[in-house]
């Protein structure tokens, strides 16, 4: 199942970028995946075209439907284009 958001609100976009800033302490971000939160407190400005790509994987093999394993979550960033004059 493939599902779009658009957000025509920068205020929106800001929103969920701080939601995945501050949610690194949570269960967004294991341990092992630390350095990602630094590259996100790097983005402090979102142009024009940016984007947040979520791709949920499942582990069709994982034998206990339990185990929190069976699934990734890619999150992708895109900060837009800037134009420098």
């Amino acid at each position: 199942m493939r599902s779009r958001f658009y957000f025509t609100s920068a205020s929106h976009m800001y929103t969920l970028l701080n939601v995945l800033k501050l949610g690194t302490g949570s269960i967004l971000i294991d341990e092992k995946d630390r350095e990602i939160k630094y590259s996100l407190d790097s983005i402090l400005r979102l142009d024009f075209m940016s984007n947040f790509v979520f791709r949920l994987f499942e582990n069709l093999k994982a034998e206990n439907p339990d185990d929190p394993s069976r699934f990734r979550l890619e999150i992708m960033v895109n900060r837009g284009s800037l134009i420098n004059k």
